[in-house]
């Protein structure tokens, strides 16, 4: 289920996403179902009406890939489209009724949810430039979307910015794993037509597989390339585990202050950092935490 909001400036980037999923074909075993709208405005910068991805309006439509033959024209053409007219896709009761639509009509024994648009991390995610401006759908808007949809096998955030652990406390209890970047991601964004052929290759994958999946034809399109990149997949099984650890550092930081708080500080000031400078690697905010405090065995251990 690819939930892909490109009402915003890469409109372009999703006409050709669409057609790459098309390339891979059909398969009985894997359904490709999506939801898209797309930038009036950014496609008029090429000369390009509707007519250009294959539709008559600028509306959102759902649409399922049925047929073979792959992409013969830019936009919808291997299979139904709907038209449910121009909906907020910042809005998250328009994510959950995509996902609720495609259980019902598509019924798999494992689901994947795409999210394809800009991401902001902690700030959100999910432009509609039309209906909402330059408004994200919130973290809590997020899992109230997936809230109530029935178990997902993975969540993967085909955006910027969305790995971190505030977007992991939301899907908790709501998918099984979560793949996504801490970076920025080029353009392309994922190669989705590699994405469905290993998974049509292996039908049956669980959604640990899945998620590895993802990430590696993700790292492997972009070898020879300029662009760097940081997706990772994620079992969200680990989450009570990591919080509960996090939770006794942080007492154990908060019980050392003020004392521990230039410590904490010079630490997190050199540790890697992301477009956001306030978005920090834990990991290596931790070893660089580490080599501060050597010594102070509480805190080595946490």
């Amino acid at each position: 289920m690819v939930y892909m909001a490109a009402d915003n400036s890469l409109a372009v980037q999703g006409i050709l996403d669409l057609d790459e999923m098309e390339d891979a074909g059909i398969n009985a075993k894997v359904q490709v179902v999506v939801e898209a709208e797309f930038n009036p405005d950014v496609l008029q910068q090429y000369q390009c009406d509707a007519g250009c991805f294959n539709r008559p309006n600028f509306n959102t439509f759902r649409y399922a890939i049925t047929q073979s033959g792959g992409s013969a024209m830019n936009g919808p053409d291997r299979g139904p489209v709907q038209d449910i007219g121009n909906v907020n896709m910042t809005d998250p009761n328009q994510l959950k009724a995509f996902v609720q639509w495609a259980k019902q009509n598509y019924p798999a024994n494992h689901y994947l949810v795409v999210l394809w648009n800009h991401g902001g991390g902690y700030a959100g995610l999910i432009q509609d430039q039309t209906s909402a401006g330059s408004g994200l759908m919130s973290l809590d808007g997020l899992r109230s979307g997936l809230t109530g949809v029935g178990g997902v096998d993975v969540v993967d955030f085909d955006m910027c910015l969305m790995g971190g652990y505030e977007t992991l406390v939301k899907l908790d209890g709501l998918a099984g794993f979560a793949s996504f970047s801490e970076e920025v991601v080029p353009g392309e964004g994922n190669p989705y037509n590699t994405i469905i052929a290993g998974l049509m290759a292996n039908p049956s994958m669980d959604g640990r597989t899945l998620a590895g999946l993802i990430v590696d034809r993700f790292d492997a399109s972009y070898q020879g390339g300029k662009a760097s990149t940081t997706k990772s997949a994620y079992d969200l099984a680990g989450l009570a585990g990591f919080e509960a650890a996090l939770g006794a550092l942080a007492s154990e930081l908060q019980a050392g202050l003020p004392g521990l708080g230039a410590t904490v500080s010079q630490a997190a000031q050199v540790s890697q950092k992301f477009s956001y400078v306030e978005l920090t690697d834990i990991v290596n905010f931790l070893d660089s935490l580490n080599v501060r405090v050597a010594g102070q065995t509480a805190l080595q251990q946490k």
